[in-house]
């Protein structure tokens, strides 16, 4: 309805050049329920059964029943949040914001909005692993309630110093590849 709006009291070209703002705001349209509980379940259990595998490579006395991980003598259950949709939808809408302001071609675009999915995945990836060793060495009350809170910058860090060091690996290879032509 905004997008017609303006069409039709601007025009056209207006309607062109405001379209990624006007799609944008369809981020702010939360997602039903059913869907995110369809969507959450599966990632946690990849994340809880991951964890294991580290934690067991890292040495720590790690089991793991469903989405319940005994660290030591702590329990650990993998809640919705620990999925990182959360994190996966508002690193998408961040690196969408990214890739329309930032300059080169469609393929350098794309190639960095992609990115933010696995960025955005094992960046949870290690807060849930830190947040169960932090657990583990600190207690349930340190290791999960301010840990947790405080490691929840670590996704966005990650995140964004992949963005920036793959868009600088993009251009190096671009360079090298037109000095060689």
């Amino acid at each position: 309805m905004l997008f017609g709006l303006i069409t039709f009291l601007y025009g056209t070209a207006i309607a062109k050049a405001l379209s990624f703002p006007v799609l944008y705001l369809l981020l702010m349209v939360p997602p039903p329920l059913g869907i995110l509980d369809n969507i959450t379940l599966p990632m946690r259990k990849g994340v809880s059964i991951l964890t294991e595998m580290i934690l067991k490579l890292l040495n720590y006395p790690v089991t793991r029943e469903g989405l319940l991980l005994f660290v030591g003598k702590h329990q650990i259950f993998m809640g919705q949040p620990c999925s990182g949709l959360r994190s996966l939808i508002t690193m998408i809408s961040l690196g969408l914001a990214y890739t329309y302001i930032i300059k080169g071609s469609w393929a350098k675009k794309l190639f960095l909005l992609a990115a933010v999915i696995p960025l955005t995945l094992a960046g949870n990836l290690i807060r849930v692993v830190a947040v169960c060793i932090a657990t583990y060495y600190l207690g349930e009350t340190k290791g999960q309630k301010i840990f947790h809170d405080f490691s929840g910058f670590a996704i966005f860090i990650i995140v964004i110093l992949g963005l920036i060091a793959l868009e600088h690996l993009w251009e190096r290879l671009n360079k090298k590849r037109k000095n060689e032509v």
